[in-house]
């Protein structure tokens, strides 16, 4: 016990020293105390937390910060004070006014605010028993010990309250509410460390007692965990509550993202997002979608488009276009001769058409000479190709598929019943594929309209005609703008 009470106060230069601003406006002493350890002692103060206490009542005539001074030096003991109704049930040092700086390290208070007439209790106490009588020391132990009761006109300041941090490349920002000053202004404010035994404080310098205060000097990304204590002329306050941070590296742009991990370290994005997820934020990327063409080219910044498709022609690519500006009005009237080819190609044969037999056509029905009917009933009655595939399905298998081919869609249960079995049975499939386009509704035009897109989009760039890649392509076309683009993508990687 006699090695602790040395240890502690070893520790004074890390837990602040008394006060030299504050006048005295009360003494008494010394006063003689004389503690001991002893079995009908502790047991009466077991649930205290204490082996042996002696105790000493008085009464201030004077408002005042009051602690214990000239306590005696290299005692096993150490001092506190309570009020005169303090709760036996209760450990002292819990419901203590003050403590003796060399227990609890600065944990407790270092000085009580008492009031003149009150009726306080000054102790000696030894650590011991917590618990159970069966925890206590009762060996006999004894001491005793002087000291004087000191009230002050001034006295240490409260502890600060309220803390938080917000880390900075190397330390933190704190921001805390400050405690009462007690008399004597508060001059500065100091942050301290726990190394596994001590609390271990250090002084702002330059010295600053105004919230918040900046920390520096800590190594990013480890974890600290620290308290603060208030200074003024008396000393230092007693600790505050602990509070955590990890500090981060610089943050240049301010957006509470460090550099280190911010994806436009020069740009405020505290979103952070990269839609192409290239490592650059959108609000510094050139080309958000990674398309490799530049934002203010783009027409469709966030949505990777390289085509650059714009079927309707406002500006908006087909990828990201959720509006549709085209006349969908159907019928063949809307479709030029060269979408009609395509289509009865893409209808009857399931394809794009090749260049030779595209060119032939529409030269042949530029001039007069043939015309669309002509073309889908050359198909149906002359093509192998034709012949030795949709001519081969039955008349209902065969209207499923010239609606996949045309609408990339199963045709509804009326109409499917109406060509195969009602009314329109009777149409020849070679106009019936036309029949088909002419009745389109405004999906299905819509439909028409990128597949003939399409279509035209890989005749005009093969450099070795495929029947298989031409199917292929207008395989993935459908109703939808966005469906060019990706059809259109397709062709060019072929």
């Amino acid at each position: 016990m006699q090695i602790a009470r040395n240890l502690a106060a070893s520790l004074l230069f890390f837990l602040g020293s008394p006060g030299i601003d504050a006048a005295e406006v009360y003494s008494v002493g010394p006063i003689t105390l004389t503690p001991t350890y002893n079995v009908a002692g502790c047991a009466l103060v077991t649930r205290n937390g204490y082996g042996g206490t002696d105790r000493r009542l008085f009464i201030p005539n004077a408002n005042g910060y009051f602690s214990i001074e000239d306590y005696t030096p290299g005692a096993s003991t150490f001092w506190l004070i309570t009020d005169e109704a303090f709760d036996p049930s209760q450990r002292l040092v819990d419901q203590a006014l003050a403590v003796d700086s060399s227990n609890g390290g600065g944990a407790y208070p270092l000085q009580a605010s008492l009031v003149s007439g009150g009726r306080y209790y000054a102790w000696a106490v030894y650590g011991g028993g917590y618990g159970t009588a069966a925890d206590c020391q009762s060996d006999g132990a004894t001491e005793t010990v002087s000291f004087r009761i000191v009230g002050e006109d001034s006295g240490v300041p409260s502890p600060p309250s309220g803390i938080s941090a917000t880390p900075t490349d190397g330390g933190a920002t704190v921001s805390f509410t400050p405690g009462s000053a007690n008399g004597s202004a508060i001059t500065n404010y100091e942050y301290g460390t726990f190394n596994g035994f001590e609390w271990t404080f250090t002084a702002l310098s330059p010295a600053d007692a105004t919230s918040p205060i900046s920390i520096t000097g800590l190594t990013n990304g480890v974890s600290v965990t620290m308290r603060l204590r208030a200074v003024n002329a008396n000393g230092s306050s007693q600790f505050s509550d602990t509070f955590t941070f990890t500090p981060v590296t610089a943050d240049t742009d301010g957006d509470g993202v460090s550099d280190g991990a911010d994806n436009c370290p020069s740009v405020a994005n505290a979103g952070q997002t990269d839609t192409d997820s290239d490592g650059a934020g959108n609000a510094c990327d050139a080309d958000d979608d990674g398309d490799s063409i530049p934002d203010g080219s783009d027409n469709c910044t966030l949505v990777s488009n390289s085509v650059q498709s714009d079927v309707d022609m406002d500006g908006v690519g087909d990828a990201c276009d959720a509006q549709d500006d085209r006349n969908l009005s159907g019928g063949l009237g809307t479709l030029t001769d060269e979408q009609e080819i395509q289509l009865v190609y893409v209808g009857l044969l399931g394809r794009a058409a090749d260049r030779p037999g595209f060119n032939y056509w529409l030269d042949e029905i530029s001039v007069g000479l043939l015309t669309i009917e002509d073309l889908r009933f050359n198909i149906v009655n002359f093509q192998a190709e034709y012949q030795s595939g949709l001519g081969l399905l039955a008349r209902y298998d065969l209207i499923a598929e010239l609606y996949d081919n045309l609408f990339t869609r199963a045709p509804e249960a009326a109409g499917h019943a109406y060509w195969a079995t009602g009314g329109g049975a009777t149409v020849a499939i070679d106009r019936l594929v036309l029949a088909l386009m002419n009745g389109a509704g405004e999906s299905d035009t819509a439909a028409l309209l990128n597949k003939a897109e399409v279509a035209t989009f890989y005749k005009d760039r093969y450099s070795s005609y495929s029947k298989v890649d031409a199917s292929l392509v207008i395989q993935l076309v459908d109703s939808s703008m966005a469906s060019v683009e990706t059809a259109k993508s397709a062709v060019l990687g072929l």
